[in-house]
């Protein structure tokens, strides 16, 4: 995993991601104690799952060349740090019924989406890629830990705009190289309404963080909001990457900061 910039390795093996949805998750109002295991178990299991995705690309590829190889292995060790980690933290936190049922529908979820391909894949179901990633995260990152800390996790629910947003403007990215078939949003729309829902749906996301959550939450997603916009305009114009997923860490480090200091 060596390279000389840290911050590509940091983005290609997803651990800015894995970490900040264990931060977000952690930066949930009135949980930060109760939950610190199950943030470490959330960012290890979005680590496993995107890793897994990474090898199963790799893998399903025609062409096995030694790149492709002297890949796999660094990706082949997370995966098995992060089963090793997941294994010992599923059996220190004794999850309740609901939790260990969201599991299991989760742990389907990635395998059928990271792992299988074809029609056993559901990521190749027509209209259903960003909502079924929304759900994914929502249940993980934001329902789980309001579940689990015995707050009204439904309010949780909020969140799922946040993820389907960032899953839309992935798809966008995407466009070119999906299949027609899977008629993702921005394939469907035009640019203009895909905007136009964008901007539509990120305004509510922040008006609902007031009503629910408060004024920090309500920064927070201003900022993130700011951040994902940023990116998206400028992918658009010219980039070849996307860095939406900053946004994410973004909202979890401004939201438990101003906590931390407004307490």
């Amino acid at each position: 995993m060596c390279s000389k910039n840290p911050f590509l390795v940091i983005r290609k093996y997803h651990f800015l991601l894995a970490f900040s949805a264990g931060l977000l998750s952690f930066s949930l109002p009135f949980i930060k104690e109760k939950n610190a295991l199950l943030s470490l178990f959330i960012a290890l299991a979005v680590l496993l799952a995107y890793n897994c995705h990474h090898l199963s690309k790799l893998f399903w590829k025609k062409t096995d060349s030694a790149n492709n190889r002297k890949d796999s292995i660094p990706i082949l060790f997370l995966c098995v740090i992060s089963l090793v980690g997941l294994s010992y933290l599923l059996s220190a936190l004794h999850f309740r019924v609901f939790s260990i049922y969201a599991l299991i529908l989760l742990a389907i979820l990635a395998t059928s989406y990271s792992i299988l391909q074809g029609k056993r894949s559901i990521r190749t179901i027509p209209y259903l890629k960003a909502f079924i990633i929304a759900f994914s995260w929502t249940l993980l990152c934001c329902v789980l830990p309001m579940y689990n800390a015995g707050e009204p996790h439904w309010k949780a629910g909020i969140f799922s705009i946040f993820f389907f947003v960032l899953a839309v403007i992935s798809d966008f990215r995407d466009k070119k190289s999906d299949p027609i078939s899977l008629k993702t949003i921005p394939q469907v729309l035009s640019f203009k309404m895909l905007k136009m829902l964008i901007y539509v749906l990120l305004a509510v996301f922040t008006c609902l963080n007031l009503c629910l959550f408060g004024w920090p939450f309500f920064v927070a997603a201003i900022l993130s909001s700011i951040v994902l916009l940023y990116y998206f305009r400028k992918f658009y114009a010219a980039s070849k990457t996307l860095y939406t997923d900053s946004s994410i860490f973004v909202f979890a480090f401004v939201s438990l900061l101003l906590q931390v200091i407004f307490a």
